[in-house]
């Protein structure tokens, strides 16, 4: 799990694509990673050359106090590969990389899209539910109509206010 911080900020004069050796120095305002982080934290980071020709965007994680062990690397200005930094003192900061925040919307887009087809779901739900208290409603009306011409015929009457169908079909639910 990625940490954050703010206002995160150090420099480097180390060339080539290997570790970062950090000066260990914060500018005035911010604090160095070994501060942030610690050891053995992973942690977004950002290099950028003076002219800014040469920057990098990865993950990595400090081995000691001045020493960024570059994990992998998100972007850069080399193809998204690890970038073989030349002479001269570069700025190396915490970031948020884009990467993050596209993987966030995506998760919150399949979370939404999950929840609208639950949504969908209980609409059939409660339309089910709707069509059998009908259902039950009809069927309870039908049983009454029976009860009271079994009623009327147990009192000597001789007709029934239901149809041959009806009385089939109710016989078939009491089964």
């Amino acid at each position: 799990m990625a940490v954050f911080f703010d206002r995160v900020k150090d420099t480097t004069t180390t060339m080539g694509t290997g570790d970062i050796t950090l000066s260990g120095t914060a500018p005035t305002g911010y604090v160095d990673l070994n501060s942030a982080f610690g050891v053995g934290v992973e942690f977004w980071y950002a290099i950028v050359s003076a002219d800014e020709s040469e920057w990098e965007i990865g993950q990595g994680q400090l081995s000691d106090a001045v020493t960024l062990v570059r994990s992998s690397v998100q972007t850069s200005s080399n193809g998204g590969a690890a970038v073989d930094f030349s002479a001269g003192t570069k700025i190396v900061f915490h970031t948020a990389s884009a990467a993050i925040f596209n993987s966030f919307v995506s998760d919150i887009a399949g979370i939404l899209s999950y929840l609208d087809g639950f949504n969908t779901d209980v609409n059939t739900l409660e339309t089910d539910v709707g069509t059998l208290q009908t259902n039950v409603g009809t069927l309870q009306t039908d049983m009454t109509t029976a009860q009271a011409d079994i009623v009327a015929l147990q009192s000597g009457g001789s007709s029934l206010s239901i149809g041959k169908a009806e009385a089939m079909r109710l016989g078939a639910a009491m089964l």
